[in-house]
């Protein structure tokens, strides 16, 4: 079992230059992942019909319908995508464009065609960091870095299939095992032509940079989960909760296959993560499980940071994303949890005061910019308070709760998940 909770992508510690690669050598056997809208319905080219003979079109055999597939090993990430009647090299462009699960776009990645010579690259989403990992020419299938492969069944399709090294796609987009991602798949008959492809996109919107709407019905996936050959969401929420002296953690999942168990880990001062407790899974499973742990946080101040390693029967291991709850009442007032988190579109924050003050309690996105006031200078008594917030109308992604008073502050992470 892998999980699959986003984090907050971190800025890149450093670009990769522009040389390339060794030639690398296609894997004997791959295991390629279907790519699925959210109710797992295959991804087909929504233009796409029987009568359609464009040969660089995006299309799908029944016998094997998805139009774009994935796979992954240690290290390289392969991209197949299905055309018809193209058995030879045509000058043009397939283009992937890379989301993380809030739908905000990381990069890029794209084969391109030109004259006898072909092109693979990974861009970020600014377009600072272009970076070519493969090239050669057609008749070579581009260096070894792409080729054409069969579609089983049929004589009238192939597959496109390209790979790039897995420390390459995740450093230049910032993706981890741990990320979520989304494709969003088109191409272009013209060479170069990353910019303005509008013909083939997964959905229908023909924009020629897709938004977080377009991305919104597209199955997430991770690095680890397509090596793995799955795409689940498997855990689907945890979140922290302070009642009195205790933090209690919650977490759900949605399916589980070999979960040995959870080992829970508290951040440490230092920056470091200790183990404090561990719960066994329920191995496999096709059902919601829901589980809970409780830590004891008598003597500690501040925000205080938890995080699941989830282990494998096998012993593979991965990571949770990570939450965090203030536990610290000496400022006067503080945010003690908000439930749900993730939510959609309303959550309650709990929060306490030591004495009586006014409050001011607002929502900010990650830039910093307020998008909503939800207590303005509010006279409340000491003691426990509790407040719901509705935020329809604001995009999915990371936001953070801050309660003020004319001495103290306090800070609150939020996950919006529409």
């Amino acid at each position: 079992m892998k999980l699959s909770a986003t984090l907050l992508i971190a800025t890149l510690a450093f670009l990769l230059s522009g040389t390339v690669s060794a030639q690398p050598s296609w894997p004997t056997s791959i295991t390629w992942v279907g790519y699925t809208f959210s109710n797992n319905t295959a991804v087909q080219d929504p233009q796409d019909v029987k009568t359609n003979k464009s040969e660089f079109d995006l299309v799908f055999e029944t016998a094997a319908p998805y139009t774009v597939q994935v796979a992954a090993s240690s290290t390289h990430v392969f991209f197949r995508l299905q055309v018809r009647e193209m058995t030879t090299w045509t000058v043009g462009t397939y283009l992937l464009f890379i989301s993380d699960n809030s739908g905000a776009v990381l990069g890029k990645v794209y084969l391109t065609l030109s004259g006898n010579a072909g092109e693979i690259h990974v861009v970020n989403a600014s377009g600072s960091v272009d970076q070519m990992t493969g090239s050669g020419s057609h008749t070579s299938n581009i260096g070894g870095w792409a080729r054409f492969s069969s579609v089983g069944g049929s004589s009238t399709h192939e597959y496109v299939d390209f790979q790039l090294p897995r420390t390459v796609f995740e450093s230049v987009l910032g993706v981890t095992g741990q990320i979520q991602i989304k494709f969003y798949a088109g191409t272009s008959t013209g060479a170069g032509n990353v910019n303005n492809i509008n013909t083939d996109w997964m959905t229908s919107s023909t924009s020629s940079v897709p938004t977080a709407a377009d991305f919104g019905s597209l199955s997430p996936a991770t690095v680890s989960g397509i090596v793995l050959g799955v795409l689940p969401v498997e855990l689907t929420s945890f979140s922290a909760y302070l009642k009195a002296n205790l933090v209690e953690l919650r977490w759900n999942t949605a399916t589980e296959k070999n979960n040995f168990g959870f080992e829970i880990e508290r951040g440490t001062a230092d920056g470091d993560w200790m183990s404090i407790g561990f719960v066994a899974g329920f191995g496999n499973s096709n059902s919601p499980k829901n589980y809970h742990f409780e830590d004891a946080v008598d003597g500690l101040s501040g925000t205080v940071s938890y995080r699941l390693k989830q282990i494998d029967r096998d012993g593979t291991i991965d990571y949770s994303s990570i939450v965090m709850v203030s536990v610290d009442a000496a400022s006067g007032m503080s945010i003690t949890d908000a439930y749900p988190n993730p939510f959609n579109p309303t959550t309650t924050v709990n929060f306490t005061l030591t004495e009586s003050a006014n409050v001011r309690l607002s929502l900010y996105d990650m830039t910093g910019r307020e998008v909503k006031t939800v207590l303005e200078n509010t006279l409340l008594d000491a003691g426990s308070h509790a407040q719901t917030i509705n935020a329809e109308g604001l995009a999915s992604g990371r936001y953070f709760l801050l309660l003020q008073t004319p001495s103290a502050r306090s800070m609150y992470p939020l996950l919006l998940s529409k």
